[in-house]
């Protein structure tokens, strides 16, 4: 069950091409309006199963997550495969992020996925499948991050100041792979169990 977020009505798309209601023209003062809409996943419901069909014809953008998981299939590297890319425990939802693309009769998705265990760690990476362990909100649109981005960086006006996201999403960038790498290398070096006894 979809609720939009107090103040912001949900995403619009093409009349019946998606499960959001068609788009009204967006004039003057309301063409940088943000639209999101928050999406429910029930408990042992796979999160990216449940955003997927909100495609519809268009390209959404996952913005953020909360929640609490106990699956995690991470994407295994085409380059240098490794044998065991599943974490299971008791995990909450820290950071959330990607997109979903109808391509033809398929839908693609890039979400990656930070997640806090019990033990206090920082895991996760890009994932293929996400397991609700109680009820998990995402938060999705039809603008991107980096659409937000542009919309408060065009509102610098002071002459010398850079945007001011740029520097900071290449950090986070770096940040996201550093701990997918670790994720994947203690996975197969040790057995996670973040489960509360």
């Amino acid at each position: 069950m979809e609720q939009p977020i107090a103040e912001v009505p949900p995403p619009f798309a093409a009349a019946g091409s998606s499960l959001f209601p068609a788009a009204t023209g967006m004039k003057g003062s309301n063409q940088n309006v943000f639209r999101a809409t928050v999406v429910e996943v029930d408990c042992y419901e796979d999160v990216l199963e449940k955003i997927t069909p909100y495609a519809g014809k268009n390209e959404i953008f996952i913005l953020g997550g909360s929640g609490e998981v106990s699956f995690i299939e991470l994407v295994n590297l085409q380059k240098a495969p490794v044998a065991n890319t599943v974490l299971q425990g008791n995990f909450d939802i820290s950071a959330m992020e990607g997109n979903v693309v109808a391509q033809e009769k398929n839908k693609m998705s890039q979400v990656t996925v930070l997640v806090a265990g019990t033990d206090g760690r920082i895991r996760g990476g890009p994932v293929r499948s996400l397991i609700a362990k109680s009820s998990v909100k995402v938060i999705v649109s039809t603008r991107s991050k980096g659409d937000v981005h542009d919309m408060v960086s065009k509102g610098c006006s002071m002459e010398n100041e850079h945007p001011p996201f740029e520097e900071q999403a290449k950090h986070l960038e770096d940040v996201v792979d550093q701990i997918y790498m670790e994720t994947l290398k203690e996975l197969n070096e040790t057995s996670i169990n973040t489960t509360t006894p």
